[in-house]
């Protein structure tokens, strides 16, 4: 029976948010470790979960944890929750395109990389939309690319330039963050 025990492989390494645990044919409890830094970062980072039973047999699993900014949702002229809203403005003027950032806890973001594309929206009932980024054709002025200014409090701006644009018209503005979560809202000119 001695060698069966050594001779025994963990069946299972389960994992779940956080915390994972081991089931073995011979050892009641299997000590489980990871490879989690004491503070993840913003964005993905894969985990990786091992244990190891009494005859040295190992086990491994990983686990992709996000995370992510409180996204504020978009400050006016944008309308705050973003999906599928269409606010309306006139053709050659600018959107300044606003959001705030903060921790879970409340504190401001204030270092978060945010890019910024916009689509034309081809069907507003089906969400079609033409894949050509309209950025590098609409001579937006940033001094910056398509990057997002940080304006002190959490607040990111983008002043957008809609200059060059055709109305009557729906645009989409995609904000991409540097914690892998993207945000949108649907603006139209008229």
């Amino acid at each position: 029976m001695a060698a069966a025990a050594r001779q025994a492989t963990i069946q299972r390494l389960r994992r779940g948010w956080g915390r994972a645990y081991a089931t073995d044919l011979v050892d009641s409890v299997l000590v489980v470790t990871h490879d989690a830094p004491a503070l993840l970062r913003a964005g993905v980072t894969t985990v990786i979960f091992s244990a190891t039973d009494s005859a040295g047999n190992t086990a491994q699993a990983s686990a992709r944890v996000q995370v992510v900014y409180e996204f504020g949702g978009f400050a006016p002229p944008l309308l705050k929750d973003g999906t599928a809203s269409i606010q309306q403005g006139r053709q050659g003027r600018t959107i300044p395109v606003k959001f705030s950032l903060t921790c879970s806890d409340g504190t401001a973001v204030t270092a978060a990389v945010a890019t910024i594309a916009v689509y034309k929206v081809l069907d507003a009932a089906v969400g079609t939309v033409d894949t050509t980024d309209l950025m590098v054709d609409a001579g937006n002025a940033s001094s910056t690319g398509n990057l997002f200014r940080h304006a002190g409090g959490g607040q990111y701006i983008y002043n957008l330039s809609t200059a060059g644009w055709s109305a009557p018209a729906t645009y989409r503005i995609v904000v991409t963050l540097d914690d892998g979560s993207q945000h949108a809202v649907d603006y139209s000119l008229r």
